[in-house]
């Protein structure tokens, strides 16, 4: 059979959706105002499943298998910002030593960066990039555009 648009994902298709987000985000607390809507919105129903007992066993040793958080806090919205405040520094470092912020994604020293700031392009036009965040990136001379 195969899946059309108006076909619900299934909890496999998720689950490797969520297993990409934590390669590339290195967590498994999706936002709520994550691009993909949906896999937000399946790490919530994992959770309340979880929390009522209703997640057969063999989803929820996957879910841990991957780190999967169960309880999000504060602290990990906190962390969260400090990676990216982190990873704001790595530019300034960048900015620094080459005199811009535009980190290409085929240097072996700065993939990391390289893919946090192609990360900060996707936000800001998709409309998903904070007002403090996307300040803070123009005070140093980022550039939304590469081309034009």
């Amino acid at each position: 059979m195969t899946k059309t648009k108006a076909s619900p994902m299934s909890w496999h298709d998720r689950y490797r959706q969520l297993v990409k987000y934590k390669e590339k985000y290195g967590d498994t607390v999706v936002p709520t105002t994550f691009k993909n809507r949906g896999l937000s919105q399946w790490t919530m129903q994992q959770r309340r499943l979880y929390k009522t007992n209703s997640l057969p066993q063999h989803m929820v040793e996957m879910l841990e298998s991957i780190g999967f958080v169960w309880r999000v806090t504060a602290k990990h919205r906190n962390i969260k910002q400090e990676a990216w405040d982190q990873k704001y520094e790595e530019l300034l470092e960048y900015k620094n030593i080459y005199g811009d912020t535009l980190v290409s994604l085929t240097s072996p020293s700065y993939k990391s960066l390289a893919r946090w700031v192609s990360n900060q392009r996707t936000a800001y036009h998709k409309n998903m990039l904070s007002d403090k965040r996307k300040e803070k990136l123009e005070a140093i001379g980022f550039r939304w555009r590469l081309r034009g």
